[in-house]
């Protein structure tokens, strides 16, 4: 698959998180996390091994590469409103 290829099938990953995020945005943080718990965490843990399979089949330099380190290295930080109902999925707003 070209690096292109390959990033649209990333974003296109990326932006069903986001839908499912959305279902979930009126309710209480007590039960935002347990949605996100039962419906998005298994979705993210399936994005992540896409990630490290993709970063460990291709030696390729480009922005696709970087895009896969940084998801990888930063994991902590990206998945932390997992942990906390009352945290949006997105720093936009910083």
């Amino acid at each position: 698959m070209c690096r292109r290829a390959l990033g649209v099938d990333g974003l296109q990953r990326i932006d069903s998180l986001f839908a499912v995020e959305r279902k979930f945005a009126e309710l209480a943080p007590a039960q935002r996390k347990q949605q996100r718990d039962a419906a998005l965490r298994p979705l993210i843990d399936v994005f992540v091994q896409w990630c490290e399979q993709l970063q460990s089949s291709s030696r390729e330099r480009g922005l696709v590469s970087a895009a896969l380190g940084y998801t990888l290295r930063h994991q902590a930080a990206l998945w932390r409103f997992l942990d906390d109902g009352r945290l949006v999925m997105t720093n936009n707003g910083a």
